[in-house]
Protein backbone atom coordinates (compact mmCIF):
# COMPACT_ATOMS: atom_id res chain seq x y z
CA UNK A 1 0.00 0.00 0.00
CA UNK A 2 1.21 3.42 -0.65
CA UNK A 3 0.92 6.32 2.15
CA UNK A 4 -0.65 9.16 0.11
CA UNK A 5 1.78 12.09 -0.13
CA UNK A 6 1.73 15.56 1.49
CA UNK A 7 -0.08 17.28 -1.46
CA UNK A 8 -2.67 14.24 -1.76
CA UNK A 9 -3.24 13.02 -5.33
CA UNK A 10 -6.00 12.40 -7.40
CA UNK A 11 -8.77 10.46 -5.11
CA UNK A 12 -9.12 6.87 -5.85
CA UNK A 13 -11.65 5.35 -3.94
CA UNK A 14 -14.61 6.92 -1.88
CA UNK A 15 -14.16 4.76 1.40
CA UNK A 16 -14.27 7.53 3.85
CA UNK A 17 -17.65 9.05 2.64
CA UNK A 18 -18.95 5.46 2.46
CA UNK A 19 -17.91 5.15 6.11
CA UNK A 20 -19.49 8.43 6.94
CA UNK A 21 -22.92 7.37 4.90
CA UNK A 22 -22.83 3.79 6.20
CA UNK A 23 -22.12 5.51 9.76
CA UNK A 24 -19.29 3.45 10.74
CA UNK A 25 -16.71 4.83 12.93
CA UNK A 26 -12.88 4.01 12.41
CA UNK A 27 -12.49 2.45 15.87
CA UNK A 28 -15.07 0.29 14.70
CA UNK A 29 -13.56 -0.20 11.20
CA UNK A 30 -10.90 -1.02 13.37
CA UNK A 31 -11.64 -3.54 15.45
CA UNK A 32 -13.94 -4.92 12.44
CA UNK A 33 -10.88 -5.32 10.62
CA UNK A 34 -8.64 -6.14 13.45
CA UNK A 35 -5.91 -3.73 12.48
CA UNK A 36 -4.81 -0.57 13.84
CA UNK A 37 -6.58 2.56 13.85
CA UNK A 38 -4.26 4.05 12.14
CA UNK A 39 -4.52 1.79 9.38
CA UNK A 40 -7.70 2.71 9.30
CA UNK A 41 -7.39 6.54 8.80
CA UNK A 42 -4.57 5.90 6.57
CA UNK A 43 -6.76 3.22 4.32
CA UNK A 44 -9.40 5.64 4.28
CA UNK A 45 -7.88 8.62 3.00
CA UNK A 46 -9.05 8.76 -0.67
CA UNK A 47 -5.46 9.21 -2.16
CA UNK A 48 -4.51 6.13 -0.82
CA UNK A 49 -3.25 3.52 -3.27
CA UNK A 50 -5.00 -0.05 -1.69
CA UNK A 51 -4.33 -3.21 -2.81
CA UNK A 52 -7.95 -5.53 -4.29
CA UNK A 53 -7.49 -7.45 -1.02
CA UNK A 54 -7.95 -4.28 1.27
CA UNK A 55 -10.80 -2.74 -0.97
CA UNK A 56 -12.53 -6.06 -0.94
CA UNK A 57 -11.96 -6.13 2.94
CA UNK A 58 -13.81 -2.69 3.31
CA UNK A 59 -16.39 -3.86 0.71
CA UNK A 60 -17.19 -6.46 3.89
CA UNK A 61 -17.69 -4.33 6.74
CA UNK A 62 -19.11 -1.45 4.53
CA UNK A 63 -22.00 -3.96 2.92
CA UNK A 64 -22.05 -1.91 -0.27
CA UNK A 65 -21.30 -3.31 -3.45
CA UNK A 66 -17.44 -3.01 -4.43
CA UNK A 67 -18.28 -0.07 -7.27
CA UNK A 68 -19.40 2.18 -4.85
CA UNK A 69 -16.14 2.06 -2.91
CA UNK A 70 -14.40 3.25 -6.51
CA UNK A 71 -16.55 5.81 -8.23
CA UNK A 72 -18.78 8.92 -7.27
CA UNK A 73 -22.18 7.94 -8.54
CA UNK A 74 -22.27 10.84 -10.66
CA UNK A 75 -18.70 10.27 -12.19
CA UNK A 76 -19.47 6.62 -12.58
CA UNK A 77 -20.63 7.75 -16.34
CA UNK A 78 -18.12 6.67 -19.19
CA UNK A 79 -17.67 9.36 -21.78
CA UNK A 80 -19.54 7.43 -24.41
CA UNK A 81 -22.48 7.44 -21.88
CA UNK A 82 -22.19 11.00 -20.95
CA UNK A 83 -21.95 11.89 -24.60
CA UNK A 84 -25.20 9.56 -25.50
CA UNK A 85 -27.48 10.72 -22.50
CA UNK A 86 -26.14 14.84 -23.90
CA UNK A 87 -27.18 13.79 -27.64
CA UNK A 88 -30.85 11.86 -25.79
CA UNK A 89 -31.49 14.90 -23.99
CA UNK A 90 -30.75 17.29 -27.24
CA UNK A 91 -33.22 14.90 -29.31
CA UNK A 92 -36.06 15.36 -26.65
CA UNK A 93 -35.56 19.64 -26.95
CA UNK A 94 -35.55 19.65 -30.95
CA UNK A 95 -38.60 17.01 -30.69
CA UNK A 96 -40.45 19.39 -28.04
CA UNK A 97 -39.10 22.44 -30.18
CA UNK A 98 -41.14 20.34 -33.83
CA UNK A 99 -44.26 19.80 -31.89
CA UNK A 100 -44.41 23.63 -30.16
CA UNK A 101 -42.87 25.83 -32.73
CA UNK A 102 -45.95 28.10 -35.15
CA UNK A 103 -43.05 29.08 -37.23
CA UNK A 104 -42.26 27.49 -40.46
CA UNK A 105 -38.26 28.64 -40.46
CA UNK A 106 -38.24 27.17 -37.00
CA UNK A 107 -40.19 23.74 -38.01
CA UNK A 108 -37.66 23.59 -40.79
CA UNK A 109 -34.48 24.40 -38.10
CA UNK A 110 -35.75 21.90 -36.10
CA UNK A 111 -35.94 19.10 -38.71
CA UNK A 112 -32.46 19.83 -40.25
CA UNK A 113 -31.15 19.81 -36.68
CA UNK A 114 -33.25 16.14 -35.57
CA UNK A 115 -31.54 15.12 -38.88
CA UNK A 116 -28.18 15.54 -38.19
CA UNK A 117 -28.54 14.32 -34.80
CA UNK A 118 -30.17 10.51 -36.39
CA UNK A 119 -27.03 10.58 -38.56
CA UNK A 120 -24.82 10.50 -34.83
CA UNK A 121 -26.80 8.26 -33.87
CA UNK A 122 -29.83 6.71 -35.56
CA UNK A 123 -31.75 5.05 -32.31
CA UNK A 124 -32.48 8.41 -31.99
CA UNK A 125 -35.41 8.51 -34.30
CA UNK A 126 -37.89 7.15 -32.35
CA UNK A 127 -36.75 9.36 -28.81
CA UNK A 128 -39.87 11.51 -28.04
CA UNK A 129 -40.48 15.03 -26.67
CA UNK A 130 -40.41 16.23 -23.19
CA UNK A 131 -43.42 15.87 -21.97
CA UNK A 132 -45.32 18.71 -21.35
CA UNK A 133 -46.58 18.79 -17.37
CA UNK A 134 -45.41 15.50 -16.38
CA UNK A 135 -47.20 12.03 -16.55
CA UNK A 136 -50.25 12.31 -16.54
CA UNK A 137 -52.78 9.82 -13.99
CA UNK A 138 -55.65 8.12 -15.07
CA UNK A 139 -58.88 8.28 -14.04
CA UNK A 140 -58.31 4.64 -11.83
CA UNK A 141 -55.13 6.03 -10.17
CA UNK A 142 -54.66 8.36 -7.06
CA UNK A 143 -52.08 10.39 -6.44
CA UNK A 144 -49.28 10.94 -3.52
CA UNK A 145 -51.31 12.50 -1.14
CA UNK A 146 -53.28 9.37 -0.53
CA UNK A 147 -50.07 7.79 0.58
CA UNK A 148 -49.21 10.35 3.21
CA UNK A 149 -52.26 11.09 5.01
CA UNK A 150 -51.79 13.12 8.01
CA UNK A 151 -54.28 12.52 11.09
CA UNK A 152 -56.76 15.06 12.18
CA UNK A 153 -54.92 15.19 15.31
CA UNK A 154 -51.88 17.04 13.60
CA UNK A 155 -54.67 19.74 12.36
CA UNK A 156 -56.24 19.90 16.05
CA UNK A 157 -52.96 20.11 18.10
CA UNK A 158 -52.02 23.62 19.71
CA UNK A 159 -48.83 25.42 17.87
CA UNK A 160 -45.74 24.63 19.17
CA UNK A 161 -43.74 27.58 20.32
CA UNK A 162 -40.17 27.73 19.66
Amino acid sequence: MRRPGRYGGPPLHRIAAVMEQEGVSPRSAARQMSIPQAQVYEESHPSCDLRLSALYRWQKILEVPLGDLLNEPDRALSPQIRLRSSLLKAMRTVRTIQERAQEDAIQTLAARLAEQLTEMMPELQTVPSWPAVGQRRTLDELGAVVDHQLSDLFFSAPPVDD
